[in-house]
């Protein structure tokens, strides 16, 4: 345990970016096994499942630390030594977030967020990297969640490999990239890049492992799994159906789809993440929603519920996220962020927002210090007229309670 723990020390020693910073992605990864489900939001392409859709869940479980479920075709691994050690570090890692903050923040939004619950919908998170932690956490009812981020896609683990071969590389690079999230509430783009571009471990080769790992570690079963693609029109379809000379020119944006439910509760739901560049123009290579018409038809063909904004890099404060900001604040019905998400500017300019604050705006921290907001830090003061409600944790880049905020913004015809 010693060495995982000075392994883990070294790992995570970085600089703190949000999820949506990072190098030029990969987004045409090795295809994998398919499950016949749902249709996928703007198409209804699947096709049949290859292997036994309790797969998902049971590999989602061993990457998690968790043992399986009886019958789970992984349990002849549980004995080893790797993941044993790997079990007990990620137990008492999640034990704290388990036990005491995301009771928190269940419960804040039972509380503050019962509307945009009620309805389900669709769930937008931009700049998300892997983080279903907080999606689900927040909006547990979303019947489908859009994530996106820079981040690659990846592949499917494959157990068996994993198991037999060096399993403490890949478990404890997998683990690593976790403990911003975990301890600080948000991802470090910096170990991103380097874990979830293969350079730890090329099995790890993008967000899809971290997405089963919190799906199992928040009590959810995956149901199933389908690559997917978007077609020029917006579409969704299924990766197979995409047909391309040569696959070095392929521009294709691909994804991972996934079913899952929540303990207890039968209702099935869809989880989305591609990797994409959502600035205006260029990006490291990486075209923007100028030159991509597939993807901005697909986020305008989604009927958006709710959009959630957290540890997003001051991104949409540039004039060059001026698509991507103008389209949220157009499509969605409520919005969930903290400060470094849109400027409360363009909230209060487009008279369309009611606004609830939460917490303490600090302001940010040094790296982005250029985005202090002065007209945010008069609405948190006492005296602005403001009724600051509390936040009972920590969360963002300032994720220490007593420091973080949140807002709430819905739209007035709601209240008319």
């Amino acid at each position: 345990m010693q060495k995982l723990y000075i392994f883990f020390s070294l790992i995570f020693i970085s600089f703190v970016f949000a999820s949506c910073g990072g190098s030029k992605s990969n987004n045409t990864q090795e295809d994998s096994t398919q499950t016949s489900q749902t249709d996928a939001g703007n198409s209804n392409t699947t096709k049949k499942a290859k292997v036994d859709p309790r797969t998902y869940n049971d590999l989602a479980r061993y990457i998690a630390g968790l043992k399986g479920e009886p019958g789970s075709k992984y349990a002849q691994y549980e004995s080893d030594k790797a993941w044993q050690t790997y079990a007990q570090y990620t137990n008492a890692l999640w034990k704290k977030i388990a036990d005491e903050k995301l009771p928190l923040m269940i419960d804040w939004q039972k509380q503050e967020l019962r509307k945009p619950n009620k309805k389900g919908g669709t769930l937008f998170y931009p700049f998300s990297g892997p983080d279903f932690l907080h999606a689900s956490a927040f909006f547990p009812k979303a019947e489908k969640t859009v994530m996106m981020g820079l981040e690659p896609i990846g592949s499917l683990p494959n157990v068996d490999d994993i198991a037999k071969n060096k399993p403490q590389n890949y478990l404890n690079n997998l683990i690593a990239s976790l403990n911003s999230v975990l301890n600080f509430s948000f991802f470090k783009t910096k170990e991103m890049q380097y874990t979830f571009g293969g350079h730890a471990d090329k099995r790890l080769n993008g967000t899809l492992p971290v997405i089963l790992f919190f799906m199992a570690r928040t009590n959810h079963k995956v149901l199933g799994h389908e690559k997917v693609a978007l077609t020029k029109n917006g579409s969704v379809v299924n990766a197979s159906e995409i047909k391309v000379s040569n696959p070095d020119q392929d521009t294709t944006y691909y994804g991972n789809k996934l079913i899952y439910q929540a303990k207890g509760d039968d209702t099935k739901r869809e989880l989305y993440y591609f990797s994409a560049n959502l600035a205006d123009r260029e990006y490291d290579g990486m075209p923007g929603l100028l030159q991509r018409e597939d993807l901005l038809n697909y986020i305008n063909n989604l009927s958006i519920n709710a959009t959630f904004l957290k540890s997003a890099s001051y991104l949409l404060y540039k004039p060059y996220f001026s698509i991507m900001r103008r389209t949220i604040l157009k499509k969605t019905t409520y919005l969930l962020q903290d400060d470094s998400g849109i400027p409360s500017k363009y909230l209060i300019e487009d008279n369309k927002w009611r606004i609830t604050f939460y917490g303490t705006y600090a302001g940010p921290i040094a790296l982005f210090a250029n985005y202090f907001q002065p007209g945010l830090k008069s609405a948190f003061e006492p005296l602005s007229g403001e009724k600051v409600r509390p936040l009972p944790f920590g969360i963002g880049y300032q994720f220490k309670e007593g420091t973080s905020n949140l807002m709430l913004a819905r739209e007035k015809s709601l209240f008319e």
